[in-house]
């Protein structure tokens, strides 16, 4: 692979959010002139991984039982080929996944580090790779619980500046779906630009609505709110959406001001304490900017297992109001 291209080393490869997002960003857009995927790391037999029939047989198995989205046909001819010559496989422990050397090897200075894998091994993996001093995206959370987010600052302060690589979570990914991108590219032309925009003027309100039509029949679902798994909770998965709405409109959140009251549907399925709420609603003020005015209110609500699909985002300004709905 041409060395003016960047590796991408993917943790969990094989998931859903990879097969879903990652690789079609790396395979099936301009991204594919500036990188290359080097590696993947899952917890499927390197043999069957392979074998370019038992290979055929396990992206089966993955599409029905446990892929959320769609596998695009030519990503997955692109899988098929690449997985069987020209991308290294690392297979993985399902209960302590750990990095040999030999994988770090493999990973370039300048190379990205993606982990994509269940929540509750993400700080595990994240202290691995940043030991190693390489870069890395880790998809939210990074932590799923205070103790964590503890050890985490420890770890942290712990590392000398030179093991202190390019760290990013993908946090914001939901302000890059092409609506919201748009919206937020022209957000200055939206508020206060009388000629060229609408002239709207600053924020005074936001509410914004994230409710999944999805019932927790399905294991992927029920793994999202299982607190053993993921740490519990519909606002780990979807609530972040929201907050990096917010953070990319230029929303600095003032933390005193938080109230949530997290929920859970009365499904039965889920009733077991194993399992953490289904949904949350969660409000707050944002401090005044040049776009917010002051005592600027936020209500986000987010949940899974509703009747009906809704992703609204309601912006009330001071000579308007500007509606996303994304569902």
């Amino acid at each position: 692979m041409s060395s003016s291209k960047i590796g991408v080393h993917i943790l969990g490869g094989l998931g859903d959010v990879s097969l879903t997002r990652i690789l079609p960003a790396l395979y099936l857009t301009d991204l594919r002139a500036s990188f290359y995927v080097a590696s993947i790391c899952d917890v499927y037999e390197s043999e069957r991984v392979r074998d370019r029939e038992g290979l055929v047989d396990l992206l089966k198995e993955i599409k029905e039982k446990r892929l959320k989205g769609k596998l695009d046909p030519t990503l997955e001819e692109f899988i098929k080929n690449d997985l069987q010559n020209s991308i290294l496989y690392f297979q993985l422990d399902r209960d302590n996944p750990i990095l040999t050397d030999k994988f770090f090897e493999k990973v370039r200075d300048g190379d990205i580090v993606d982990i994509c894998v269940p929540n509750k091994h993400h700080l595990n993996l994240l202290k691995q790779v940043l030991r190693h001093g390489k870069n890395v995206i880790i998809e939210k959370p990074i932590v799923y619980s205070l103790a964590q987010a503890h050890q985490f600052d420890d770890f942290w302060r712990s590392l000398n500046e030179g093991e202190k690589k390019v760290f990013k979570t993908d946090s914001e990914h939901f302000s890059h779906y092409p609506n919201i991108l748009d919206f937020i590219l022209l957000f200055k032309g939206f508020f206060d630009d009388d000629i060229g925009g609408y002239g709207l003027g600053k924020i005074k309100q936001m509410q914004i609505c994230i409710e999944e039509y999805e019932g927790f029949d399905s294991e992927r679902n029920r793994q999202i709110i299982e607190i053993s798994n993921s740490g519990g909770g519909a606002w780990l998965d979807t609530g972040i959406h929201a907050i990096a709405f917010n953070k990319n409109i230029g929303a600095e959140i003032d933390y005193d001001t938080i109230v949530a009251q997290p929920y859970k549907i009365n499904d039965k399925i889920i009733l077991d304490k194993k399992y953490g709420e289904s949904s949350m609603h969660v409000s707050f003020d944002v401090r005044p900017s040049d776009y917010i005015v002051k005592d600027c209110h936020v209500d986000i609500s987010v949940g899974k297992g509703f009747k009906k699909k809704k992703k609204l985002f309601l912006i009330v300004n001071e000579r308007g109001r500007v509606e996303i709905n994304t569902a």
